[in-house]
């Protein structure tokens, strides 16, 4: 389990990098290649995508979605693919498919898209790779990663997990039919 870490902090530290440079880099020639107008008009398109993406979010998600860092970035994002696209022409779209793609892995494994048992089976690895981790780094993750899972199984069963929580057996495990 450690080195499956260690090889996904690289992957994740590499893709970052790489994703990093392109979107700076993009970012400095679409300030510099795109006139001022073309840059008004990109933060008025990203303004009113956030405003529609914080709504839909809101509907989804019940929680607020703070609005300016969401326009900022979809600003920048856009300059980016702009600058990008007017120094490299067709190359960028491929750059930019490139990083999508192998940005993919980076999403990791959805929680919600796990069956029970899977999940309650990952939370309990988690404690092993806990023991097992050689840096905080490495603990901090899997705490994040057991947390999620715990969370995910409070939000399908509440009562369940809260009795295995009360439970005073260490050993009980969540999902099991006893209801003490």
């Amino acid at each position: 389990m450690v080195t499956s870490l260690l090889s996904a902090r690289g992957y994740r530290s590499a893709w970052v990098a790489v994703a990093g440079a392109s979107g700076f880099t993009g970012l400095l020639l679409g300030v510099v290649l795109t006139g001022t107008w073309s840059l008004v008009m990109i933060l008025a398109t990203a303004t009113c995508l956030a405003v529609a993406c914080c709504a839909a979010a809101e509907d989804l998600a019940d929680r607020p979605v703070r609005l300016l860092p969401l326009v900022a970035l979809l600003t920048a994002v856009f300059v980016a693919g702009t600058g990008l696209v007017l120094a490299l022409g067709g190359a960028a779209v491929a750059l930019l498919v490139c990083l999508a793609v192998t940005g993919l892995p980076l999403l990791g494994p959805r929680h919600r898209f796990l069956d029970t048992a899977e999940l309650r089976g990952r939370w309990e690895a988690g404690a092993r790779a806990l023991a097992e981790a050689s840096t905080p780094g490495e603990a901090a993750a899997v705490v994040r990663d057991r947390a999620r899972c715990l969370d995910e199984l409070e939000r399908r069963d509440p009562d369940g997990v809260r009795r295995w929580l009360s439970s005073p057996d260490p050993s009980a495990r969540f999902g099991s039919t006893d209801p003490a």
